[in-house]
């Protein structure tokens, strides 16, 4: 089972979720740097005390990043229904 279909009871396939994405607004990006440029000190750094920060906000509901796909699930399966 998808991380999708488990955390919003809907299955799509991959191509699926790639339209559903850009319909939302979101668009594909590919990083123009190498990890190799990058300042070790400031990726410890992240690694060590920024990440974690994050993930406890997101825990704690402080961040949400699935907000726009958690609403469009609601609501097409509220569509669906009718």
């Amino acid at each position: 089972m998808s991380w999708i279909e488990q955390r919003f009871q809907q299955s799509f396939t991959e191509k699926g979720v790639s339209k559903l994405l850009k319909r939302l607004g979101f668009s594909y990006t590919k990083a123009t740097y190498t990890l190799a440029h990058a300042n070790p000190v400031e990726q410890k750094a992240f690694r060590e005390i920024t990440l974690p920060k994050l993930k406890e906000q997101i825990v704690e509901g402080q961040i949400d990043h699935f907000h726009r796909l958690r609403n469009w699930a609601r609501h097409s399966s509220r569509s669906r229904r009718m």
